[in-house]
């Protein structure tokens, strides 16, 4: 299945977890949330293949997160500064919050208490959402030379993982906020990270094409997604093994608009 209506490349795609839903009962797994290169926002209906909601973003948009319960998302600005809060059913611009840092990735802790940051300089940062000056509580310098590219925590909220310029991937304990665990295929720089809908799979996105789906237990590379094009996103859906990615359809001879690739692995 291919869903066509971005004029340039997908950057982000987000399943919706209705798992997660207790205030918004009209939107279910069967919705995906996209963003790309055009500078819009859309949201789609698997059933129909359509987009059922669109906006425009002014400062461009990038790294799309959907909050636990949800009721809004968020996503960063095209120069990585800023990070932009939607509320979900209005589909409209609820606040922004500019960082000091550069943000190369940022993720909803599953209670809604806690919002992961990471950033180029290699730093974890935790912030509270209960506080409205927004500094970080805790500040982790996972990397001292390599830029921090990625962060997901998996559905149960016990552990998450970190991706980096090194290629690196960590596996952390959410608790201890230590991590346990070290996965490496490749040297490129880590892009994007998933887990599954049973936290048993993680797959990783690089700068470059392809996705690695690794077994999270024993770090073992199990399957590999291959594609002709870079891939700038993929999710898993909340309720089993099917993958969406999007990345760049352009090819040398052709000038195609951004699409997004769903399929069962």
């Amino acid at each position: 299945m291919e869903l066509k209506g971005h004029s340039d490349s997908v950057l982000e795609v987000k399943f919706f977890n209705k798992n997660n839903n207790s205030n918004n009962s009209s939107l279910d797994e069967n919705l995906l949330i996209s963003c790309g290169a055009d500078k819009k926002i859309k949201l789609w209906d698997l059933r129909t293949n359509k987009s059922i909601n669109s906006e425009k973003s002014k400062t461009g948009c990038k790294n799309l997160k959907i909050s636990p319960n949800g009721s809004e998302f968020a996503f960063s600005s095209k120069d990585d500064d800023i990070i932009n809060f939607f509320d979900m059913r209005k589909f409209q611009l609820i606040k922004s919050t500019e960082f000091k840092d550069k943000i190369n990735d940022f993720e909803y802790e599953k209670t809604n208490q806690y919002f992961f940051v990471v950033s180029s300089k290699g730093n974890l940062m935790i912030y509270e959402n209960t506080k409205t000056d927004y500094n970080p509580s805790t500040v982790i310098e996972v990397s001292q030379n390599n830029s921090l590219n990625s962060i997901k925590i998996e559905e149960y909220n016990s552990i998450f993982a970190t991706g980096g310029e090194d290629g690196i991937i960590l596996i952390w304990d959410m608790e201890e906020l230590t991590s346990y665990k070290l996965i490496k295929k490749s040297d490129m720089p880590i892009r994007k990270l998933a887990f599954s809908h049973d936290s048993k799979l993680i797959s990783a996105t690089y700068e470059g094409p392809n996705i690695d789906i690794f077994d999270r237990e024993n770090c073992e590379n199990v399957f590999t997604v291959y594609t002709e094009n870079q891939i700038y996103s993929h999710c898993w859906n909340p309720n089993g093994y099917i993958l969406a990615f999007s990345g760049l359809d352009k090819s040398k001879t052709t000038n195609e608009e951004g699409g997004i690739n769903i399929i069962s692995v």
